[in-house]
């Protein structure tokens, strides 16, 4: 007895069945049929804004609106932004939006991306939900996941995005994810700016604090938290020619057991006297 293969539904024949008219079966329900999914295009015509799922007849020919074809191109007048539905299992599609509105992509229970009236996309569905796999078509993109002037990435709003060479207006508190550790290599200190920009440290000797590693930034930031341990009395010493502080003097730390003090930096590459320096401050005593 004949089956459908899971994925693309063609006919599985089963052993000697068909023995006088296979050919026409395997033209019929598997050959053309693997040429819709590879190459074909699918014609679907919307004529209201309400789900439309595609056709996912098992062998046989493909109906024209047949979720097989490798080419979903969506006309017509929906009216309203519509959702295509298409079968919650694996497969590459190009999907074109045709339609006037908004169109999104995505399984009855599942997630889509939305494609812009006249664009085109790579999507593909993972078995749960359709996801995007390329850049809209057009350079100019509502939805592209990558664009030279997108309106949105990946369902964001361009707005949202910070851009490098423009002066940013932040509506939300910025939290830096990880704080890190600072770590003593025989008596030396050396923070990692391309790491992080917050450190901390328990000092639990005399150590030296070194120019920072990760090519700094004229105007770039650091800080660092330091505690004394259960001794106290630790110091603090700042390699020479990279440290400056109010004063010319460099800062002593807070000497009581588990003291905590805060240091902060900013690198300066054109100052005339010193040439480039982190310009240093400290608040003692905060804990």
């Amino acid at each position: 007895m004949s089956t459908d293969s899971p994925l693309l539904k063609l006919t599985l024949q089963a052993l000697d069945e068909n023995p006088d008219t296979w050919g026409q079966i395997l033209n019929d329900s598997a050959i053309q049929l693997l040429e819709d999914a590879i190459a074909g295009a699918a014609t679907i015509t919307l004529v209201a804004a309400t789900d439309y799922t595609l056709d996912d007849t098992a062998g046989g020919p493909t109906a024209a609106d047949g979720s097989r074809y490798m080419i979903l191109a969506v006309g017509g007048t929906p009216g309203g932004a519509t959702n295509i539905i298409v079968p919650t299992r694996s497969k590459v599609y190009l999907a074109v939006n045709n339609s006037g509105e908004n169109l999104t992509f995505k399984t009855v229970a599942g997630t889509g991306p939305t494609i812009p009236d006249g664009e085109g996309q790579w999507i593909f569905c993972n078995g749960t939900d359709v996801l995007a796999a390329s850049a809209a078509t057009a350079t100019t993109a509502g939805t592209a996941t990558t664009a030279t002037d997108a309106d949105a990435l990946i369902g964001v709003a361009g707005a949202e995005y910070a851009q490098k060479a423009l002066q940013q207006t932040w509506t939300a508190g910025q939290v830096i994810t990880r704080a890190a550790a600072l770590t003593e290599v025989t008596g030396q200190i050396t923070p990692n700016i391309a790491d992080s920009d917050s450190f901390y440290a328990v000092w639990a000797g005399n150590y030296q604090l070194n120019a920072p590693s990760g090519s700094p930034q004229n105007g770039q930031r650091f800080s660092i938290v330091i505690q004394q341990d259960g001794t106290g009395s630790r110091t603090i010493s700042f390699q020479s020619n990279t440290y400056i502080f109010e004063g010319g003097n460099a800062p002593v730390l807070s000497t009581a057991i588990n003291a905590v003090d805060y240091l902060a930096f900013e690198y300066c590459t054109n100052l005339a006297v010193t040439g480039a320096r982190w310009i240093g401050s400290i608040l003692k005593g905060v804990a």
